[in-house]
């Protein structure tokens, strides 16, 4: 009888201690989560703002290089941050479509596609790394590409400027609208790549 009660007591000290260890890991594990995804939004709000702030820059560098009377070593200035421009916003687009496509399972029916804006920055980049090794000068062949893709980004930048997300100040500058970071539950960045992809197909 003792030994059935003291095995009870046991029982009912491990269930509790159990419990406890259970509670603990739990809590631990939300808070992993918890800071994992603050540590992403903290990324994704970084990111994003690079991006916006490469687009508003493109805009003026390809003003400088179709102007006529444009140096040469201020031609190869801008090639260059026109270049890092587009390696830094076909980085981002690239990171983000596929973390959001993981997210999501692969499922293919709620998926970021945004092929046309990966494929028209990467080969822009590609483009203007050419340029640059070659040294070549602004002749007309260029001149007709450069021409092509300040349309496109223009449309980008229009995108930009009429989106909630953001805050354009008349200096260029962009912050975000609600002064804050984004979460990286928000989809209000993902709309914000699709709508670049829209402008992008249409060009």
């Amino acid at each position: 009888m003792k030994l059935k009660k003291n095995i009870s007591i046991i029982m009912n000290v491990s269930l509790t201690l159990f419990l406890i260890a259970l509670t603990v890991f739990s809590i631990h594990q939300y808070k992993l989560q918890t800071s994992y995804k603050d540590y992403l939004s903290q990324n994704l709000s970084y990111d994003i703002i690079t991006l916006a702030q490469a687009i508003e820059s493109n805009n003026k560098l390809y003003e400088q290089l179709l102007q006529t009377d444009t140096s040469t070593s201020d031609i190869r200035i801008a090639l260059n941050v026109l270049y890092n421009n587009y390696r830094s916003i076909a980085s981002i687009a690239g990171t983000y479509s596929s973390m959001y496509n993981q997210f999501q399972d692969f499922n293919e029916s709620a998926s970021l596609d945004i092929e046309n804006l990966s494929s028209s920055t990467i080969n822009m980049r590609d483009f203007l790394q050419n340029v640059m090794e070659k040294n070549s000068l602004i002749d007309s062949k260029i001149k007709t590409v450069l021409e092509k893709e300040y349309a496109s980004n223009s449309k980008w930048l229009q995108v930009i400027e009429q989106s909630e997300l953001f805050l354009v100040k008349e200096n260029g500058e962009i912050s975000f609208n609600k002064d804050e970071n984004l979460s990286i539950n928000d989809l209000t960045w993902v709309n914000f790549f699709k709508e670049l992809e829209a402008k992008t197909s249409n060009s």
